[in-house]
C-alpha cells in the first residue's frame, strides 16, 4: 500500500512539474516571438533576458537558452554585448574550457 501511495504521489509531482514547465515554455516562447518581430528591421542585435539570449547577425536571428554558468559569464564581461558575434564565440570557448574547481575543493 505504501509503495502504491509513493507512486501516486510521484505521479502528481511529475504532472505539476510538467504543467508548470509548459507554462514557462509558453510564456518564454511568446516573449521571444514578440522580440523577434520588434527586431525585424534591425540587421544586428543582442538581447539577453533572463536565461534567454537572442542574437541577430546579418539579419539572421539565433535564440539560445543559457545555463547558469553562461549567464554568470555574460554578467562578468560587460563588453560582450558590444559585439554580438563575440558573444557566441565566448560561449563556445567557455563550453570547451575545463570546469573551474569549486571553492574549497582541490
Amino acid at each position: 500500500m505504501r509503495r502504491r501511495l509513493e507512486k501516486i504521489e510521484r505521479g502528481i509531482e511529475l504532472q505539476l512539474l510538467t504543467k508548470n514547465q509548459a507554462q514557462v515554455d509558453r510564456a518564454q516562447g511568446d516573449a521571444v516571438a514578440k522580440l523577434l518581430v520588434a527586431l525585424q528591421a534591425s540587421p544586428t542585435a543582442l538581447v539577453h533576458l533572463g536565461s534567454v539570449l537572442i542574437v541577430k547577425i546579418d539579419g539572421v536571428p539565433l535564440v539560445r537558452n543559457l545555463t547558469q554558468p553562461e549567464i554568470a559569464m555574460l554578467d562578468r564581461d560587460p563588453s560582450l554585448p558590444d559585439n554580438p558575434r563575440s558573444v557566441f564565440r565566448a560561449l563556445s570557448d567557455a563550453a570547451m574550457a575545463p570546469p573551474e574547481p569549486e571553492a574549497g575543493k582541490p
